[in-house]
């Protein structure tokens, strides 16, 4: 299920940056230089969605840390959870 929904939030970010493109498109009507700053962050947003789901793919298939992007910036993701002590109370028969 967890896959599934980070399959999900890949592709929104994917479409958020194809949606970029349109109004970025529509901004090039009024003026060139935003129309060039929009397209960039519209295309870098692509590209992150793609990087996103492409780790989510090799997560799955359990490659070992395939995200290189963590390694470049030095980022390690913790992966053990620390849980509260759990209070045990007594039964009453």
């Amino acid at each position: 299920m967890v896959a599934e929904l980070a399959y999900l939030a890949a592709l929104v970010v994917i479409g958020l940056g194809f949606v970029g493109i349109i109004l970025a498109l529509g901004i090039l009507e009024v003026s060139k230089g935003k129309f060039i700053a929009s397209l960039i962050i519209s295309l870098v947003l692509i590209a992150l969605g793609g990087y996103y789901y492409y780790v989510i793919g090799q997560y799955q298939k359990g490659v070992n840390s395939p995200n290189k992007l963590n390694i470049l910036l030095k980022v390690s993701p913790s992966t053990e959870t620390e849980f509260a002590p759990q209070i045990e109370l007594p039964v009453k028969k």
